[in-house]
């Protein structure tokens, strides 16, 4: 993300941060995981709160998939594997 993601005192991302996320997240994630059948729910995302991030100074949102496909994960890490697997 090239924009700081604003938060509440609560640490939660505020309407505006969660429309910048959510306007990312439904086209790449959602959106595709519903043309292959999973329901909306199958995509969850969070932001950790400032006093547990590790890396603070890299703006940066989680992402959680169910049951998403070969393809799309293929397609979302460009063929990418972990380290261990090279």
């Amino acid at each position: 993300m090239k924009t700081r993601l604003a938060i509440t005192e609560q640490g939660e991302l505020t309407a505006e941060s969660r429309t910048i996320v959510e306007e990312f997240v439904d086209p790449t994630f959602i959106q595709q995981m519903r043309f292959e059948g999973a329901s909306e729910d199958s995509v969850i995302y969070f932001k950790n709160d400032p006093k547990l991030q590790s890396v603070g100074v890299l703006e940066h949102f989680h992402v959680l998939l169910r049951g998403a496909s070969k393809h799309l994960l293929d397609e979302w890490t460009r063929c990418d594997v972990p380290m261990y697997l090279r």
